[in-house]
């Protein structure tokens, strides 16, 4: 029984968690559904907790928030990723901090939450995806965003 992953699948689901953050900083419910596995599950530990299963279910989960979004902007940025094999299963675990500037019509409230993510990975159709990610907030504070002048783009020409 293989107990080691090549570089390259490591690799690939390195990227599979870079693609989940860059869908959610980026208000991408396609691409965000697409880094699940057919049958996945996903548990947000939070409360109350929240449990969606299959892709159907994620989805409509995920596209809720979004209309209005919870958040008006974010960074997620992952830390650290790392991956096991054992009995034929991979498991990962990825620390990320995501940066959540909130909705607000005064003072423009940020949160800064570190989160860790309990992954089980399945291949499907020669690709890596997500069979099961939990996520769990481990801390987080709120601060105030400053404005600094670069409009609704978030760049100058």
């Amino acid at each position: 029984m293989e107990t080691e992953l090549s570089t390259a699948d490591a690799l690939a689901l390195r990227r599979l968690c870079e693609q989940y953050f860059y869908a959610l900083d980026h208000n991408d419910a396609a691409a965000m559904i697409d880094c699940f596995a057919e049958n996945c599950r996903y548990r947000v530990n939070m409360d109350p907790p929240v449990e969606m299963n299959g892709r159907e279910e994620i989805e409509s989960g995920f596209r809720e928030p979004w209309n209005p979004r919870l958040f008006v902007g974010s960074n997620h940025t992952l830390s650290h990723h790392t991956l096991s094999v054992a009995d034929g299963h991979v498991t990962g675990v990825a620390y990320a901090v995501a940066h959540l500037l909130l909705p607000s019509s005064g003072r423009k409230p940020i949160v800064v939450r570190g989160l860790r993510y309990d992954d089980e990975y399945v291949k499907e159709g020669g690709r890596w995806r997500m069979g099961i990610r939990i996520h769990n907030p481990l801390w987080q504070y709120e601060v105030a965003a400053t404005d600094i002048g670069l409009g609704q783009s978030g760049s100058q020409v």
